[in-house]
């Protein structure tokens, strides 16, 4: 990550970064269409959505949803044990593939 990164920066690369953790710790990956993806990590459910409004959203265990990262497009797709999650902010293109069995 560059130095002269804006807060803005800042946090949409910390968030990504843990939505990838929470894949990469995730005991059952469920893709649910190309908008959501729903984990389950230590019995607990967790679940990422991208929304119509440009929003990636968070929702826990107790059903409240956050918003993750704001102005944001994104696809949760699989195919033959990759997870692939494609993102576009502004105009940077930022594309992620997990392995899972």
């Amino acid at each position: 990550m560059a130095k002269n990164l804006t807060v803005y920066s800042r946090q949409y690369y910390r968030e990504l970064d843990l939505l990838k953790k929470d894949i990469d710790e995730a005991e059952i990956v469920k893709i649910k269409g190309k908008k959501r993806i729903l984990l389950k990590l230590n019995n607990d459910l967790k679940e990422y959505i991208f929304t119509e409004e440009l929003k990636l959203e968070e929702k826990g265990i107790l059903g409240k949803r956050d918003i993750c990262i704001e102005n944001i497009q994104g696809e949760f797709t699989c195919k033959d044990n990759l997870i692939f999650i494609k993102t576009k902010i502004k105009n940077e293109r930022i594309d992620y593939v997990f392995f899972k069995r």
